[in-house]
């Protein structure tokens, strides 16, 4: 397996991007496109976090395409959320700082987001995503 790829966060729209979600807020990754191979996602977060993690995955997304809402190619198409499916299940930051591994081999989809639902305290959060093959390019 080559190097894991780190995401790129994207905050509500008139906060513009980071590398690393800010929650202080609701944050969503990027759309990731997926080999369709397996391999893992590992999610971790910092300081007094509390919140809602869903792995949202689909096959209709176009990133020639741009959203009417965001007004950038992200999150067009059809996404649904796939947190039932993946083992072991979606832990959410309850207060501290934690990760987990998500084992993504029986997920067979084109596409893929993290949406990470703010309930209250601050910190950051940050997912780093390693498929066979080297990983996403």
């Amino acid at each position: 397996m080559g190097r894991p790829k780190n995401l790129t966060w994207q905050t509500p729209i008139s906060s513009g991007r980071e590398e690393e979600g800010d929650t202080s807020a609701s944050v969503k990754s990027e759309v990731i496109a997926l080999s369709g191979c397996g391999g893992s996602l590992e999610i971790s977060w910092t300081g007094t976090t509390a919140g809602t993690i869903t792995l949202q995955a689909g096959n209709s997304h176009d990133p020639r395409k741009t959203n009417a809402v965001t007004g950038s190619g992200q999150w067009n198409g059809t996404f649904n959320s796939i947190n039932a499916l993946v083992s072991p299940p979606i832990v959410n930051p309850a207060g501290a700082a934690g990760s987990m591994l998500i084992d993504l081999n029986s997920l067979r989809c084109a596409f893929l987001y993290i949406d990470f639902v703010r309930t209250s305290g601050s910190g950051t959060i940050k997912a780093s995503l390693q498929q066979p093959g080297g990983g996403l390019s």
